[in-house]
């Protein structure tokens, strides 16, 4: 990235070669039909989270310019994303039946090193919760963060 006030254009691609198989973390049979809903709607789901995760990538509160600033470092995002792990739990959220799952996605860094092949960089994990009284999806509203 040439420019601090260069947007980066988000870019879901398929699970690189090099990277590990997803690993799925579904509670039990009942969770596992709320998470298969939930893969279902995936075309509903999908672009909203691709547009939060845009958003986030240019967010000035959210990455930083210069890596002595922070992390995540926008000149080292490429803008490119996969899905990664996925996590999903049935519980009771504000009185009510849920099911709630974590989806991480991996973003992925400007190669700095030569003979590398991994090239995760951030991880940002988006919840969603499968409202089991109404079907209704609802997304939290941010993602948790981290180094990978």
């Amino acid at each position: 990235m040439s420019g601090r006030d260069e947007r980066i254009q988000a870019l879901l691609i398929e699970r690189p070669s090099w990277a590990r198989a997803p690993q799925i973390d579904i509670e039990d049979n009942d969770t596992k039909s709320a998470y298969q809903e939930i893969q279902s709607r995936w075309s509903e789901i999908g672009p909203l989270l691709h547009n939060r995760i845009e958003q986030f990538f240019n967010d000035p509160d959210q990455t930083y310019s210069h890596e002595e600033d922070g992390f995540p470092c926008r000149q080292r995002l490429t803008g490119e994303y996969y899905i990664g792990d996925a996590w999903c739990k049935r519980q009771e959220f504000r009185s009510r039946p849920a099911c709630y799952c974590a989806v991480m996605f991996r973003c992925l860094e400007s190669s700095s090193m030569p003979n590398r092949d991994d090239r995760d960089y951030l991880g940002l994990e988006a919840g969603i919760c499968l409202w089991l009284d109404t079907h209704e999806i609802e997304l939290d509203e941010g993602f948790n963060t981290s180094v990978i």
